[in-house]
């Protein structure tokens, strides 16, 4: 999947979805239908993602 739409969908996620996206990844790499470096990709993308929501919640208290 490219960058684009990969943040596309990354941008969607709210913070109670973070780990539901990363159990997801985990299931589609054991069952063989993502290519581990793929799913090494979506989880730092996705890991990422959870650091600027919290940066971004912790901004407005």
């Amino acid at each position: 999947m490219d960058a684009d739409r990969m943040n596309a969908i990354l941008a969607l996620l709210t913070p109670d979805e973070i780990e539901d996206a990363l159990f997801f990844v985990e299931i589609c790499e054991r069952g063989g239908g993502t290519p581990p470096e793929e799913a090494d990709e979506w989880r730092r993308r996705i890991l990422a993602w959870r650091a600027f929501l919290r940066l971004e919640s912790n901004r407005y208290v």
